[in-house]
């Protein structure tokens, strides 16, 4: 007979091994697997965007930095680069694809959590996505087709600053330290408030950027993690049924 809890009967525990509802009843381990590639994912996105605007910086002709008024964008401008503007706005594009696959592979934070850090990893989901495709059209329209460009660069901050509003609240985890995610979620919200504000400041998008490509690091490190536990449970339940 189940105990009672004010009356009521307590609800089952969620089996470990359920199918992930809403997602075409796709199960839970299949989902856990999937989530254990976001760290690869991660970083070969932003390993890509780093290694070919690097390439793209030693083809800039003439000084390059944040003190010197430089955006990021400079350098795939076909005006201002001629010699490195693809390898920018290639670096830029493969970064926004891989993204969207990396965003696809948290979804096992969805899987044995409260209603609430679902939905708002569902919000981070949506909004990393927007983020990786407005990326990717800031490479189709570089920063020598100005208007287009200055608006898929609006986009791209709104989407990165929905991100990181979200990100601390969808990612965290009891018993393991928040703190890393915590603080690249307030950096980089700050950052982006202020580049939305201030846009004639351009260090400030230097500092947003590098955190962002943190951020999906950190995210994508504790999705695997997560992910890589929620296996060994799986192996446990099905070792202790087998030997019952």
């Amino acid at each position: 007979m189940s105990r009672l809890v004010k009356g009521r009967p307590r609800s089952p525990a969620r089996r470990p091994d359920a199918p992930l509802a809403g997602f075409g009843g796709v199960s839970a381990e299949r989902w856990y697997r999937l989530g254990s590639v976001a760290v690869v994912l991660a970083v070969t996105a932003t390993a890509t965007y780093l290694v070919l605007a690097f390439v793209s910086y030693l083809n800039y002709p003439g000084v390059f930095s944040p003190w010197n008024n430089n955006w990021l964008s400079d350098l795939g401008s076909r005006d201002l680069n001629p010699q490195g503007a693809n390898f920018y706005r290639i670096g830029c594009a493969l970064n926004g694809m891989v993204m969207i696959a990396m965003f696809v592979t948290v979804t096992p934070w969805r899987i044995q959590t409260g209603r609430r850090q679902r939905a708002l990893v569902g919000w981070a989901q949506l909004f990393g996505v927007s983020a990786a495709v407005a990326l990717i059209m800031t490479a189709v329209y570089p920063l020598d087709m100005f208007v287009a460009h200055q608006l898929w660069s609006r986009v791209l901050v709104s989407a990165f600053a929905g991100l990181l509003f979200v990100s601390f609240f969808a990612f965290r985890r009891d018993g393991r330290s928040n703190v890393p995610i915590a603080v690249a979620a307030v950096v980089g919200y700050v950052s982006a408030v202020l580049w939305l504000l201030f846009g004639s400041a351009h260090w400030i998008e230097w500092i947003l950027v590098a955190d962002v490509l943190f951020l999906v690091c950190l995210v994508g490190m504790r999705t695997t993690g997560l992910c890589h536990e929620r296996q060994q449970q799986l192996l446990r339940h099905r070792t202790t049924n087998a030997s019952s």
